[in-house]
């Protein structure tokens, strides 16, 4: 048996008597149901946090490895890096921001070595620059190994213990009926499968074209402010540099992908230049490149600012090899085959129930990534105000509806059940604050659209309701996740 195996035995009963003082109160048949009984959560996208640990661990020899979040998981080709970079092996180890930059940090630590180079490539993004922890997500992801519980820290520990009760009986619930969530496209732990459903260690699943509505995400903009750093966060990756490079391995700090579209209003080369001064002042370690070769155009991105399509990985991978040969003085061309720029396909106009078109108002706008004239909802009139239940049209003068400005519906004290076609590609932030009477909200998307956060500021007892065998995709999502405790199913 390996040291590394051992060690990863050693840390799973470490964590199952830590869990017998945490949960002593908890009834026994919640206990066995998560670590008694198989992993429910093993094949969401959760799942894949296992293996990239295991990964991490067992390759040997010199790696570099990526440690950040989703964008790593989206971003990097580690077997194109495999054949640019001789002597080393990728590893890329960077799965979901939720569960916070600070845990990917934590358990990565047991699987860096002596001559190993580590890039640090945080989203630039306000949640991956804290030291955020989401204890639910982390309990999904370590479903199908405990043993991650004991790379945690003692706080994250804590807040681990303190979202038990929640996530036994979610697990409960599956493990009584026999079955697991229901999990497809891309948020699921197979995309990083090859076509045999082996292990690659990078996501396989096809993403062909940018999916946003207009190119970008505006739920999530991204910033080069110096102030995006949360508090204590530089301190935190400073120390994790420390020991880094006490175990003889060398550390950079890297860019994740971002969107160009998505750059906050005003952002400037000036801009970026004053943040790259900001981190070679603060952090302990080199920087790796410069931010502005890491905004990339709207073409490059799936399905949020930082996420990149199969295209895009090319472009992306190809950068960041080109800036660690730079690092490394390695002086071979790059022959990372970057592919042309994906062509977004026109969507078809769909039909759907314009009922209530009189009560909302519209502005046609040109939708430049897909090259097609969309309408855009902008305010109700004064009948739609007064209405308690409302249906969003799917066509205005026959054009796509594709979505409704967030400050359509907020503060709307009569709103009490909204039907939304699956037309609309994105809920933006805070679209139902203030509705204090809301108590439906009903999607006909059969795959999760976009969706921002505080949807439902303000409000209380309402219930999101998703066609029913839509239910678990949303649940397990990477972005409709947060409601999954809102979320109901429908026959119909």
């Amino acid at each position: 048996m390996s040291m590394k195996k051992s060690i990863r035995i050693i840390r799973a009963v470490l964590a199952a008597a830590l869990a017998a003082v945490f949960f002593a109160a908890v009834p026994l048949t919640l206990f066995g149901s998560v670590f008694w009984t198989p992993p429910r959560y093993d094949e969401t996208y959760y799942g894949e946090l296992t293996h990239m640990v295991d990964r991490l661990q067992s390759t040997e020899g010199k790696k570099i490895v990526f440690v950040g979040n989703s964008a790593m998981a989206f971003g990097i080709r580690p077997d194109l890096i495999d054949a640019e970079i001789p002597g080393y092996s990728a590893v890329v180890f960077g799965l979901y921001g939720a569960i916070g930059t600070k845990a990917m940090l934590d358990l990565s630590k047991a699987g860096i070595g002596a001559g190993d180079i580590v890039i640090f490539a945080p989203e630039q993004y306000a949640p991956s620059l804290s030291l955020e922890f989401s204890a639910g997500e982390m309990w999904f992801a370590a479903d199908a190994d405990h043993s991650l519980l004991g790379y945690l820290s003692g706080e994250d520990k804590v807040s681990m213990a303190k979202a038990f009760f929640d996530f036994a009986q979610s697990k409960f619930a599956y493990t009584a009926s026999g079955s697991k969530p229901q999990v497809d496209g891309v948020y699921m732990q197979a995309s990083f499968d090859d076509a045999a459903g082996n292990e690659v260690g990078y996501m396989t699943y096809e993403r062909p074209y940018n999916t946003m509505p207009f190119g970008y995400d505006a739920n999530a903009l991204i910033s080069f402010q110096t102030d995006i750093f949360g508090e204590g966060f530089i301190d935190y990756v400073n120390e994790y540099a420390a020991y880094v490079r006490s175990v003889g391995a060398q550390i950079y700090y890297g860019f994740a992908p971002a969107n160009r579209l998505a750059l906050e209003e005003g952002t400037a080369q000036e801009t970026m230049d004053a943040f790259y001064a900001h981190l070679l002042e603060n952090l302990d370690m080199d920087v790796l490149g410069h931010p502005v070769d890491y905004v990339m155009d709207y073409e490059w991105f799936y399905d949020s600012n930082l996420h990149m399509n199969s295209s895009g990985m090319f472009a992306y991978t190809w950068q960041i090899v080109e800036d660690l040969k730079a690092q490394l003085s390695i002086d071979t061309p790059t022959r990372i085959e970057v592919p042309a720029k994906p062509e977004i396909p026109a969507g078809e106009v769909e039909e759907g129930d314009n009922a209530d078109a009189d009560c909302f108002l519209y502005e046609l706008v040109q939708d430049e990534a897909q090259e097609a004239e969309v309408a855009v909802i902008t305010g109700l009139t004064e009948e739609g105000r007064g209405r308690a239940q409302l249906t969003i049209p799917s066509t205005y003068e026959g054009r796509q509806v594709t979505m409704f400005e967030a400050a359509v519906f907020q503060n709307d004290a009569d709103l009490s059940r909204v039907i939304i076609p699956g037309s609309i590609r994105m809920i933006y932030d805070g679209s139902f604050s203030g509705c204090t009477r809301l108590q439906e909200i009903r999607l006909l998307h059969t795959v999760p659209c976009g969706v921002g956060t505080d949807l439902f500021a303000g409000t209380e007892g309402f219930r999101v309701c998703v066609p029913a065998s839509a239910l678990e995709l949303f649940a397990t999502h990477y972005n409709w996740g947060a409601y999954k405790d809102y979320l109901s199913g429908y026959e119909g």
